[in-house]
């Protein structure tokens, strides 16, 4: 039986200089998706690659969010802003 304890590292997370930046870059494609709201119908949703984004990109929903792990379908209405950790950060209009 063992117990190791070992003084903690202090943890520092480094974000990114962010700055307005043009997310049209990131821009993949476009496909059509149906919303309920504000009209029942299929939309062209621009379609972005998460891989490409930057510290400071904007947009507004409608749009798509692709990578690997995961798909984000931006509502209309909404928008979409990368913080300094390259989180994709979804607020309502």
């Amino acid at each position: 039986h063992l117990i190791a304890e070992a003084p903690g590292a202090p943890f520092n997370l480094a974000g990114q200089a962010g700055q307005e930046r043009d997310i049209t870059w990131a821009l993949k494609g476009e496909r059509p998706v149906y919303f309920r709201e504000p009209e029942p119908g299929y939309r062209a949703c621009p379609v972005y690659d998460r891989y490409a984004f930057r510290p400071g990109m904007i947009t507004a929903g409608p749009c798509i969010i692709e990578e690997k792990e995961s798909t984000i379908v931006v509502p209309p209405d909404c928008h979409v802003r990368v913080d300094r950790y390259l989180n994709v950060v979804i607020g309502l209009k």
